[in-house]
């Protein structure tokens, strides 16, 4: 469908940022969308972690649950940050959606963002684990950390 066409476009454009330390050239509005996001310093942090930050695109995560068929639950992170006291995991979110709708928005992508930080509080124990959806609309993004 078109809007998940759209949002593949934008999370492509932004993990070519990533990689490349600056947005590379482009045109169209999911280009527009992931360049404003991009260079809105509010979001520096997560493209440009501090030295020492490892940054990984694209992470796949996997946590086993401690119930009793032994579940285990499969995603992928955007971007995912290691420091030294605390990871961060960043989930694009390329939803047209008005600021107002935005907590409702995010209390449904809370589950998905919890089992991401279970994982991770196993895999690195004793760091605090940081859970950011970031909106990239309405322009130059939002991003909502989820408790």
């Amino acid at each position: 469908d078109a809007a998940m066409a759209r949002g593949t476009r934008i999370h492509l454009w932004l993990q070519r940022a990533c990689e490349a330390g600056a947005m590379p050239p482009g045109t169209g509005a999911e280009h527009a969308e992931a360049a404003a996001v991009f260079a809105n310093p509010a979001h520096a942090a997560v493209f440009h972690p501090a030295p020492g930050v490892p940054a990984y695109d694209e992470a796949p995560l996997i946590h086993r649950l401690d119930d009793a068929r032994n579940t285990r639950l499969l995603g992928v992170a955007d971007r995912l940050l290691i420091g030294p006291d605390k990871v961060t995991v960043i989930d694009y979110k390329t939803n047209r959606v008005r600021a107002e709708d935005l907590p409702e928005l995010a209390a449904h992508y809370t589950p998905q963002m919890r089992a991401y930080g279970d994982a991770l509080a196993a895999a690195f124990p004793g760091r605090r684990v940081e859970l950011v959806l970031l909106f990239t609309h309405p322009p130059g993004g939002l991003a909502v950390t989820v408790a």
